[in-house]
């Protein structure tokens, strides 16, 4: 089948959602590893199960050869993958070879062009998927799939992966956002609504401020201010129209837009709010968001961030722990009715149906399971989409807790920086700059990316 234009301009939507899941790896840009044997260092009973489950999906199935899979985990998260795709291995007898870069989108492209692209692709969010799957190249689950694996994910997750009433990926590992604090020197709420913290956030002075920030990232710069967007959209107005945002039903203009934007406007009008107001936040280096939170004297307190908040603050503090040093509480709702409604990015795994074959449709299967996700849970490393993983599968309080807000929760939705194209992304970060930089200029800032939506 024809590579149309389309397909190939989405091919790029990873870049700036691909920071987010993978923000505290390794600057190494590319790595691979082929999954050949069961690691040891992940609790016996979880491979196990996991070498189990993959037995019973092959069946009485020959299965034999290789499988190539790309993903955007690079470093050391590598050998994490690695740990997850070495039962499904030694079960069936296919070796998964995992390769992860942050070019995936372009690499994926190309291999499409030259007719060979990977068997299976984890991308960031669901913008790649649902392009590719528009132009009838993605394997479509539903007869790969089971009913009550299915059942096991967030239906807003599931609907996501969905096109034309067909489902095409696999969520896998996510990250799940929340307001992180130095449990030492925090002093604000933890409870009360979003208003309740906002005005807390008015209260403190330049020397200690409400908030953290870092959001110069190079070509992705603001991509921090997106996942703070996000989170406090969905508190505000809740999962039904935080989906029609992530979808593109609800326009970038809508009030209810504006208002997330106008929330990260109070924060960000003074330096009392948040550390070096707009123009300090923009020209902090993402790396150092949360250097402020454990200096001394501390500089802010809060940061808006997924777990992986606690690598990066350890970047800086090698000796900081978590919870003990840095916990976390679920961002407060406005709408009583949101509150326990939570946004995540993750990856989302899919194969194009060229590439259709019985080792395929076994490894997509092993990949949605609750025994491969407890694998990904045990790694330490992020949260998983299948709510069916106990939470003894997770190392660590922290982790536990933070995945607790996934399976505790009424919904689970991904927003639009997982959901929406390249093109779209591109122009809400230069939304965010330029608003930020000049916050009488929203309404041109909104409608510049509802233009680039429009096509």
């Amino acid at each position: 089948m024809p590579i149309t234009r389309r397909s190939a301009a989405l091919a790029g939507a990873l870049l700036i959602p691909a920071l987010v899941l993978t923000s505290c790896a390794s600057a190494d840009d590319s790595s691979s590893g082929e999954a050949t044997g069961a690691d040891s260092s992940l609790p016996e009973d979880l491979v196990a199960a996991a070498v189990a489950q993959a037995e019973t999906i092959a069946g009485d199935q020959e299965l034999a050869g290789s499988l190539s899979m790309i993903g955007i985990s690079t470093s050391i998260e590598i050998a994490a993958w690695e740990a997850v795709l070495a039962p499904f291995t030694e079960a069936t007898g296919v070796d998964v070879d995992y390769t992860g870069s942050q070019d995936l989108p372009a690499i994926v492209q190309s291999g499409l062009d030259a007719g060979d692209p990977p068997d299976i692709v984890s991308t960031n969010g669901t913008a790649l998927l649902r392009g590719y799957a528009e132009d009838g190249l993605v394997l479509p689950l539903g007869d790969v799939l089971d009913p009550e694996t299915v059942a096991q994910f967030s239906p807003d997750l599931i609907e996501s992966a969905t096109v034309d009433g067909e489902l095409y990926g696999v969520w896998n590992a996510i990250d799940v956002l929340g307001l992180w604090y130095n449990t030492a020197e925090y002093d604000g709420p933890t409870d009360g609504t979003l208003s309740d913290l906002l005005a807390w956030a008015g209260t403190t002075g330049a020397d200690d401020a409400a908030f953290c920030m870092g959001l110069e990232a190079g070509p992705g710069t603001g991509w921090p201010a997106q996942v703070f967007l996000e989170s406090v959209f969905i508190k505000l107005h809740g999962a039904e129209k935080f989906a029609q945002w992530a979808s593109g039903e609800l326009p970038w203009t809508s009030p209810e837009v504006r208002e997330a934007f106008e929330q990260l406007g109070t924060v960000a009008a003074s330096d009392a709010s948040l550390e070096g107001g707009a123009t300090g936040a923009l020209n902090r280096p993402f790396g150092e968001y949360v250097a402020g939170m454990f200096s001394d004297p501390q500089r802010c307190q809060l940061a808006l961030l997924g777990g992986y908040v606690v690598n990066l603050a350890k970047s800086g503090a090698p000796d900081v722990e978590s919870p003990e040093d840095l916990d976390f509480f679920p961002v407060p709702a406005e709408d009583p009715t949101a509150e326990d409604d939570q946004n995540v990015v993750g990856a989302v795994a899919f194969g194009f149906e060229q590439n259709d074959s019985p080792e395929l449709r076994a490894a997509l299967a092993y990949l949605a399971s609750p025994e491969a996700q407890s694998l990904i849970a045990a790694s330490g490393i992020w949260q998983v989409a299948n709510t069916a993983v106990a939470p003894e599968a997770y190392p660590t309080e922290t982790s536990r807790a933070l995945a607790s807000r996934v399976t505790e929760a009424e919904s689970v939705v991904a927003g639009p920086l997982s959901t929406q194209s390249l093109q779209v992304n591109i122009a809400w970060l230069a939304a965010i700059v330029g608003y930020l930089q000049d916050p009488g200029s929203l309404d041109e800032q909104l409608a510049s990316i509802d233009a680039v939506a429009a096509g």
